[in-house]
């Protein structure tokens, strides 16, 4: 199932078929992190974390590099037709709150 979901995460970012929540697009600004460098991201994302319990989707929590392999977290959410990607947020991961490999809280 989960391989499943991100498969469809990156053939969605691959066909530009995400939308920006309006709080991502603020964090984004804020953080300095262009919609250019999270679709990289969201090409060889893996999964990190589900949250089944988040309404009206179920939400992710995903594990993402840029180009220049700096880790990128991104919660989105996958459209219930499976054809939108809704990113939520996006946010570097501080490597003093997160293990080594960014997929897990210390």
């Amino acid at each position: 199932m989960i391989q499943d979901v991100q498969i469809l995460i990156r053939e969605l970012a691959d066909a530009k078929q995400v939308s920006f929540k309006q709080h991502c697009v603020e964090r984004m600004i804020e953080r300095n992190i262009t919609t250019e460098e999270l679709v990289y991201a969201l090409k060889n994302a893996k999964i990190i974390n589900v949250y089944p319990e988040d309404s009206p989707l179920t939400s992710y929590l995903v594990l993402g590099f840029n180009k220049l392999e700096k880790p990128l977290h991104i919660v989105l959410a996958v459209s219930v037709d499976r054809n939108r990607l809704w990113i939520i947020t996006v946010y570097r991961p501080d490597n003093q709150k997160w293990s080594n490999d960014f997929k897990e809280r210390k």
